[in-house]
């Protein structure tokens, strides 16, 4: 993994067998970003995607593992219970499938290209008693 921040941009260039979350929390926690917008595409073959149940409580996964391109990785980083959270979304695409939904861990297989846009807001998230954990301000 490398990065490059400029100003609020921060560029993270990954590679084979990096893995995306906890790379992203590494360049967070070294550049003290607490709040972000992610953007991303580049390519897989693994990850473990999911879709939030009605429940609001659990996830239907589903593992990926095989070479597939990520052509759309968005998300964001705030706080949860102190640490740094990384919430992604993607989808994965073949020349004839797609799989999207909840990113739980996806390894880069060839190159990543991942943007941060730093937000300059405090941005946590609370778990409620439902299940759900929304942003808080």
């Amino acid at each position: 993994m490398r990065y490059k921040r400029v100003g609020d941009i921060i560029a993270v260039a990954l590679t084979s067998e990096d893995e995306v979350i906890e790379s992203l929390k590494r360049v967070c926690i070294a550049e003290k970003v607490e709040s972000g917008i992610i953007s991303g595409i580049g390519a897989t073959n693994f990850a473990e995607i999911g879709l939030l149940n009605g429940d609001k409580r659990t996830y239907t996964k589903r593992i990926v593992s095989e070479d597939i391109e990520i052509s759309n990785l968005t998300g964001n980083i705030t706080k949860k219970e102190g640490e740094i959270y990384v919430h992604l979304h993607g989808t994965l695409t073949g020349v004839d499938k797609a799989f999207g939904g909840h990113i739980f861990s996806c390894r880069i297989s060839a190159v990543a290209d991942i943007f941060i846009t730093v937000i300059h807001v405090n941005i946590s998230r609370e778990i409620r008693e439902d299940g759900t954990v929304p942003m808080i301000f």
